[in-house]
């Protein structure tokens, strides 16, 4: 089986194999938690490689995203100009074409009300970035599709496009959810099972409760790939993610929660 590593710290320390390269996987959590930090650092490591990235915005316009990498010190602009990078807008179809930017690196603009439109519009993007035996593709997120349709016809659609991504390009398939609201959780319970590898994303629940903010991120399952399902707290900074070691006061006391430490 071939496997890739994320290139990111956090969770090759987790995945010390890596992950199966044609998969599927989730990224799933609350919304502002990080996981579309995460899509650009995948990213960036699969274009480090030079293997191409077929980003699908429905969260946000192509170019706030060309504009995060950027805040983040990654500029894309030399992978955009070798047709290794493109987007998918699915953010400013309501507006009008004479609005919008043109972009060289928007290789499509697809209805997310349109899902047999939306496939059509990913397949051709990605035989223009000659994807195939690597890749990915990226999709941010599967809750503003899920907004435009039922349940049943948005399992039907991550069917078919994983079966095009993965059997017939080769590349790998990430797609967001974020969850907090119960509508949302029915996204993920239907969802979840199609996937290869569902990555969750927290706040720690402890520390909530009195009011303090401490991401954290587990590997929930991957296929065929040996891994610990525990919880790791992290940082994110310019430099992108850093593990942290949460220190919590318990009874007067110092009780340090280490990396390795189960929940």
């Amino acid at each position: 089986m071939n496997k890739i590593s994320f290139g990111i710290s956090i969770l090759d320390s987790i995945l010390k194999e890596g992950y199966p390269k044609q998969s599927l996987v989730l990224l799933v959590g609350e919304g502002g938690i990080g996981k579309s930090v995460f899509l650009m650092l995948i990213a960036k490591h699969r274009l480090e490689l030079g293997e191409p990235v077929l980003f699908v915005c429905l969260d946000n316009d192509p170019l706030a995203i060309i504009e995060s990498f950027k805040s983040f010190g990654f500029e894309v602009d030399k992978y955009t100009e070798k047709n290794l990078l493109g987007f998918i807008d699915c953010y400013s179809f309501k507006v009008s074409a004479i609005y919008r930017k043109n972009l060289s690196y928007v290789l499509g603009i697809a209805d997310p009300k349109n899902l047999n439109q939306l496939a059509k519009t990913i397949v051709e993007a990605m035989s223009r970035l000659s994807v195939g035996k690597g890749g990915c593709l990226l999709l941010d997120s599967l809750n503003e599709i899920f907004l435009y349709n039922d349940l049943t016809r948005v399992s039907d659609f991550l069917k078919e496009v994983r079966y095009i991504v993965i059997r017939h390009y080769g590349a790998s398939f990430f797609a967001t959810i974020h969850v907090g609201l119960s509508k949302w959780e029915e996204l993920r319970s239907m969802i979840e099972h199609l996937a290869d590898g569902v990555i969750e994303f927290r706040f720690e629940p402890s520390l909530s409760e009195a009011g303090v903010s401490v991401r954290q991120v587990r590997v929930k399952k991957m296929r065929a790939v040996p891994h610990d399902s525990n919880w790791y707290s992290f940082h994110i900074t310019k430099e992108g993610i850093v593990p942290l070691k949460v220190k919590i006061r318990v009874s007067g006391e110092i009780q340090e929660k280490r990396d390795d430490d189960k929940s």
